[in-house]
């Protein structure tokens, strides 16, 4: 199945600084009286918890059949370089219709497609469906997208891409039970890179459709995040 992933302005406005992740302050998408992108669905600063050994849980809810979701913001632009998501979650029994989102996007640039490079893990609302994938904008060109799946009984995975003008290089370890690394998927695109700009990092969990988290777990604990320029 291909989904009808990204393209999808996460619109609304990031709020005050709320968490730290990674050693970077992120901004909370707050929306609570209006749909915006991703979904679209209501943004909600009360699904985005930190504690206190600096990991952020985000958490997806139901509301009047709909869905509140959650997402922070980078607040500095970072450009070419790496990036890295640390989840600390067993993703099986995510609900169906629930998208983890590792990204960059640029608010100010339609017409690069947002500068929009994505890790997205979820099944799209498909029982069985592969809940994994490496994504540069546009997702309608078939060279853009490479899906597969997640090993099962992982106790968290760690997620990176490494921007550079001429690539970006793709690389998904799983965590086992005893902290093990294991290889997921490696993949390197090579055509329609962006350039940098006013893109941030983003990281959301969010409900397609607009509907309600459709059963299984709705909430993701993340870790960490680094960003190594490029040299």
């Amino acid at each position: 199945v291909v989904p009808a992933a990204g393209g999808q302005p996460p619109a609304g406005p990031p709020a005050r600084v709320v968490v730290k992740l990674g050693g970077l302050d992120w901004r909370i998408k707050d929306s609570r009286t209006r749909k915006v992108g991703p979904g679209p669905n209501w943004f909600s600063a009360e699904n985005v918890i930190p504690d206190a050994n600096g990991s952020v849980l985000l958490r997806a809810t139901g509301r009047d059949g709909g869905c509140v979701s959650a997402e922070i913001v980078a607040s500095p632009n970072l450009g070419y370089g790496t990036y890295k998501f640390s989840v600390g979650s067993n993703l099986d029994d995510m609900a169906k219709n629930l998208v983890l989102g590792l990204f960059t996007w640029d608010d100010t640039s339609a017409e690069s497609f947002h500068r929009e490079i994505d890790v997205e893990l979820g099944r799209w609302n498909q029982e069985g469906n592969a809940d994994a994938q490496y994504v540069i904008q546009p997702y309608t060109v078939p060279r853009n997208i490479v899906r597969f799946s997640l090993p099962r009984g992982l106790r968290g995975s760690v997620y990176s891409f490494t921007w550079a003008p001429d690539r970006a290089s793709f690389r998904g370890e799983g965590v086992g039970p005893s902290g093990e690394r294991t290889l997921i998927q490696e993949h390197v695109f090579e055509r329609m890179i962006p350039e940098p700009g006013r893109e941030q990092a983003r990281i959301n969990l969010w409900c397609m459709d607009s509907k309600a988290p459709a059963g299984g777990t709705t909430e993701v604990v993340l870790t960490g995040f680094e960003f190594s320029p490029l040299r």
